[in-house]
């Protein structure tokens, strides 16, 4: 009877191990964590029934009989020319010399673990790295090919020639029967595979660049250039492999490329330090480095080691140590005491390699150098050896027995060993040994106590060694210890990086960004950094973290821990990947349909394999994954219809667990929405996640919401609902790029937003177009049509009653009139209106400008009052607008009141404190990057410098903020700027001055900015003054002071009079100097009034 793998789901024979993947077949229980039969219903210490902690999550988690991606090797080989062959052969011989060679390729490929899924009559298709994900996968197929080459060389006459394509890469698997080489292929790592076979010559391998990267150091090769493969658009580099190293160990490994700098690891060098000292001293140890894959167990071992033979290593004991290694991979789990075999190999003096029977022959000499008599039992260490011994005894004990006189054997030939020659036992990989030889190395070592003997293992933290962290000897000294390799730390981790990729400053975020990717495991920060490398990244400057791959190297590792979990943890960790790197407790078991506290009991394993780790919070409990990486593999190995379902899933999960604080999850449910394309709750979660970026000042963050909002709202039908968020989502997404500065795009959103409204006939909808099109009319230069678009805004929604539509069309109109001068006009706009912008209610849902309406509002009257010379109903407006600002805290509302208010300070003779407010608003202008409002501060500090003889200052601030201006298109803005730069210009170069003055006059003539050509025909008659000439001063002045009387500019037509005035005097004319001055007195007692009732 047959059972269902709990690990890898293959069927198995029932025992102790499954032989598809190799993981023990048997139940843990959650609550007493007792191992139990794997058929048990009920625990058999504690009683706690096994049904409702085997619940599989629900439809929730993709099924593991369906498709799957995975990273594998595919081979592909066959027989050269077999069709010509056949011809010419009788049918059965034909048929014997194809199978023949098939066979040969079959056994080849099973022998190093691949499985054979396809099996044509000339040929095979293999995948190595399937069911179960193994990080070795295209070493396994480059050893399987090179044997299948030498094993089909030596068939003799039945030898035919073969070729053999590889390439390692993702792959889509579907499972098509229960055996576990029934898989169905996708993907171009398949297709590049076999083309490549197609290309080879008979008798050669060749292999792509992707296999080529992850056996550097493992395999000979030879690159041959790009070949052109049909069905693949670009040319392919391809490698032709020549040989492999016998022993793929880490020494022949890093010997392919240059070791990087040892970094860290102090501790853990200081405690295998203390532990030789012991050994030397007599006492026997056993040390085990235990850590995941890549966190450097090969790279400490080795430096402790070339330490040792360095001499570095100083201890009291001064004689030479013997280094004796034995090696195990994923193959020899499957081979009994295959341990045992090779240390036999090691004391013999026999490569790893050497045939048994050379061996064997070795050995009684070897064994009668020690001084072992021949009484010694040396049958159960022969018949290791495959040697007939005439021990009939070994034949019918059982295996504990036989284990039991092995160690007894083998025991005298450590210690005698350690004798003559002290060593150091390394096993590499630990945790690849078979049960057999695991059980005999914890025997064999229990037993030695006083020896110069040093058994040092590298091993996972999933299978240690059978003792605890620490044991002690019987002279109360440590005997047996395990050190757990601690990740790197970010400092160590930078160190590494600044040598493989670079320490320069323009590199210190990719640094970053990679240290917080790999998680202070350093083969995954070396393989990073190989990878940017081999690519070229680094050379062609594309270096943005957000280009980074993780490595198909990296991917191997942590996908073949991935599977060698259940199908019930794979699912839950598959869950967990898909709602983020944190994950709630809560949210996870309604995502997979199990009560929580049957959850509780499996994350329990998940933590204690590393791969999650819990935190308490005070929503509740929250899994974090322990590493990021981790997330990343486990999400990638889903399909992306599996990856819909699954975010579907958690979507519901959110907005069942926050029904009444969706708010409070937005950006969770929006990511999770347009994960699963669920278009409608995409497009209304994006928005609302969107516009509460933009309110916290999170450009970059709102801007890519609202482009989530309206790249969803293409995938639904166009309905009254769909035309209103496509709308809301195009005027928040104004807001957004008026502060990033992008009036190109902001254009291209109007006009959709416009044509929305038109197609709907929604009017309240079309007029907040209108206002957000009108206010960029404005400062785009072009006033009529921006007075017109804001006036009928302000028509509708004063005939529909909208309070906030109403307020924002107020001030939208009120602009354009105040660029234009009508300034009466504009103030009885704001004036008739005030009632609403003090309704505050609601004004946050605007779209129309970053900052609250009733602010820009108060703010646009205080300035409008101010130009009109009414400074006491300015201050009145901005004491209002301050309330308001403070009552909601935003950033941009503060910025925009203390800018007029400074303007409201330097137009009333306040300089200094003009000066000290204005700069400090600049300076939160440019930490909170709102460019946009930099120039209107610049006219206005710009003017106060001038004012207080900061010519320079002003120059400098001037040009920069007109040049911003300029490139966001923003005409009314840089006009403000250009009548304070032309008397700034004045003191240092006038001719450059009167060319500015010159081309800022004709501009702003022709667009109406008629304010602006009064403070500009001040600024020229300034000049013209200067250079001698009153007669054309006279004309600027008379010219200025005529608009200003037109259009109500107070001051400025009293500065005008007043030096007209005193020209005709200079001038000795004394009548229209008189009149002059009685004009300017009536402007005086008319200002001198407001400023009474203030």
């Amino acid at each position: 009877m047959l059972v269902a793998c709990p690990h890898c789901g293959e069927s198995t024979q029932p025992g102790q191990y499954c032989d598809s993947c190799g993981n023990k077949i048997e139940k843990t229980c959650r609550v007493c964590s007792v191992a139990n039969r794997f058929g048990a219903r009920f625990c058999a210490n504690c009683g706690a029934p096994f049904e409702a902690s085997d619940k599989k999550p629900t439809d929730g988690a993709p099924d593991s009989s369906g498709a799957q991606q995975k990273q594998v090797t595919v081979l592909f080989a066959d027989i050269c020319g077999s069709t010509e062959l056949i011809s010419k052969m009788d049918a059965e011989d034909a048929n014997t010399a194809l199978g023949s060679v098939v066979a040969t390729l079959v056994k080849a490929v099973t022998r190093f673990g691949g499985v054979v899924n396809r099996q044509m009559g000339d040929g095979v298709m293999a995948l190595f790295g399937v069911p179960v994900a193994t990080e070795d996968h295209a070493a396994s197929a480059c050893f399987a090919a090179l044997a299948a080459l030498d094993a089909v060389a030596q068939m003799g006459e039945l030898a035919l020639p073969i070729r053999i394509g590889v390439c390692s890469g993702p792959v889509i698997l579907r499972k098509t029967g229960r055996d576990e080489a029934d898989y169905d292929v996708a993907g171009i790592t398949a297709h590049i595979a076999a083309r490549l076979e197609q290309q080879a010559e008979p008798g050669t391998i060749l292999m792509a660049s992707q296999t080529a990267s992850l056996v550097t150091g493992i395999a000979s090769i030879e690159a041959i250039g790009a070949v052109a493969l049909k069905g693949i658009a670009e040319p392919v580099p391809a490698f032709r492999l020549l040989s492999a190293a016998d022993r793929p160990s880490w020494i022949v490994r890093s010997g392919a490329k240059a070791l990087s700098t040892f970094v860290g690891r102090e501790q853990e060098r200081a405690e295998l330090s203390a532990a030789l000292e012991r050994a030397a001293a007599g006492r026997a140890q056993s040390v085990a480095l235990v850590a995941d894959a890549g966190m450097g167990k090969s790279r400490l071992l080795h430096q402790f080691l070339q330490d040792l033979a360095q001499g570095t290593w100083q201890g009291t004991w001064q004689g030479t140590w013997h280094v004796m290694r034995v090696e195990t991979t994923a193959l020899t789990m499957a081979i009994p005491y295959a341990l045992i075999t090779a240390l036999l190999r090691e004391f013999a003096g026999c490569s790893q390699d050497a045939p048994n029977a050379e061996v064997a022959t070795r050995l009684p000499s070897v064994l009668a150098s020690l001084g072992l008599d021949a009484e010694f039992d040396t049958a159960p260490l022969l018949a290791h050896l495959d040697r007939e011994v005439e021990d009939t005894g070994l034949q019918v004990i059982d295996h504990v027995q036989r284990n039991d006189r092995l160690v007894r054997s083998l025991r005298p030939v450590l210690l005698r060993y350690a004798e003559l020659h002290p060593f150091i036992l390394v096993v590499e990989d630990y945790h690849w040994l078979d049960a057999s030889s695991v059980e005999v190395l914890t025997e064999l070592f229990a037993g030695i106590d006083a020896a110069r003997i040093f058994l040092l293992m590298t091993t996972r933290p999933e299978r240690r060694p059978g003792w605890p962290r620490i044991i002690q000897a019987s002279d109360g000294k440590q005997a047996k210890i395990e050190i757990e390799l601690e990740r790197l730390t970010a400092d160590h981790a930078d160190h590494l990086l600044q040598e493989l990729i670079g320490a320069s400053d323009e590199l210190a975020p990719l640094r970053e960004h990679i240290i917080s990717r790999a998680d202070g495991t350093p083969f995954f920060l070396e393989e990073f950094a190989r990878s940017l490398h081999e690519t070229g990244a680094l050379a062609k400057g594309d270096i943005k973290p957000t280009n980074i791959v993780i490595p198909a190297s990296v991917q191997s590792i942590l996908a073949a821990r991935i599977d060698r979990l259940s199908l019930l943890h794979r699912s839950i960790l598959q869950i967990a990947a898909v709602i983020g790197r944190d994950v709630p407790l809560g949210l996870l078991a309604a995502a997979a349909d199990m009560h929580e506290l049957v959850l509780a009991q499996e994350m329990r394993l998940l933590r204690a394999a590393g791969f999650l780790v819990e935190v308490n919070q005070r929503s509740g409990v929250v899994h974090s994954f322990a590493h990021a990486l981790t997330q990343s593999v486990v999400y990638d190995t889903l399909l992306r219809s599996d990856r819909r379902r699954l975010h579907a899933r958690v979507l519901r999960a959110l907005e069942v667990l926050h029904p009444d604080d969706h708010d409070e999850v937005v950006n969770h449910l929006a990511h999770h929405a347009l994960q699963a394309e669920v278009w409608p709750e995409a497009a209304r979660y994006a928005l609302v996640a969107g516009q509460r970026a933009s309110r916290r000042s999170a450009l970059i963050e709102a801007r890519a919401y609202l482009e989530t909002a309206i790249g969803a709202l293409s995938h639904q039908p166009a309905t009254v609902d769909t035309i209103t968020l496509g709308i809301d989502a195009r005027l928040s997404m104004r807001s957004v790029l008026v502060t990033m500065n992008e009036s190109s795009a902001i254009q291209e959103h109007l006009k959709e937003a416009y044509d929305l409204a038109e197609q709907a006939g929604d009017h309240l909808n079309l007029a907040r177009v209108y206002i957000s099109r009108g206010s960029m009319l404005s400062h785009s230069g072009d006033l009529p049509s921006a007075t017109q678009l804001s006036r009928a805004a302000l028509d509708i929604m004063l005939a529909n009653g909208e309070s906030v539509g109403i307020v924002s069309a107020s001030f939208s109109l009120a602009q354009a009139q105040w660029y234009a001068g009508d300034l009466a006009a504009a103030r009885q706009v704001l004036t008739s209106n005030t009632p609403h912008a003090r309704d505050e209610s609601g004004q946050r849902r605007t779209t129309a400008t970053f900052v609250l309406p009733s602010v820009v509002y108060f703010c646009y009257l205080a300035r409008i009052s101010e130009d009109l010379g009414d400074s006491a109903a300015g201050f009145d407006a901005i004491k209002e607008a301050g309330a308001i600002a403070s009552r909601h805290g935003h950033v941009f509302d503060q910025v925009l009141v203390n800018t007029y208010e400074g303007g409201l300070l330097l137009a009333n003779g306040q300089q200094a404190r003009s000066i000290e407010m204005l700069e400090r608003v600049l300076d939160a202008t440019r930490s909170n990057k709102i460019e946009w409002h930099i120039p209107l501060i610049a006219a206005l500090l710009g003017r106060a410098y001038v004012d207080v003889g900061r010519h320079a200052d002003a120059r400098l601030l001037l040009r920069q903020a007109s040049i911003l201006a300029d490139r966001n298109r923003h005409v009314g803005k840089r006009l403000l700027c250009s009548p304070p730069l032309v008397r700034a210009l004045a003191e240092e170069d006038p001719v450059a001055a009167k060319g500015v003055a010159m081309a800022t006059l004709r501009d702003a003539d022709v667009r109406g900015f008629r304010p602006t050509v009064v403070h500009t025909q001040l600024a020229l008659a300034h000049i013209h003054l200067a250079e001698g000439k009153p007669e054309e001063a006279r004309t600027m002045l008379e010219e200025a002071a005529q608009l200003a009387h037109e259009i109500g500019l107070l001051r400025e037509e009293l500065e005008a009079r007043e030096r007209l005035s005193a020209l005709f005097r200079q001038g000795g004319q004394a009548t229209p100097a008189a009149a002059e001055m009685k004009a300017a007195t009536g402007l005086r007692q008319r200002l001198a009034a407001f400023s009474a009732s203030r």
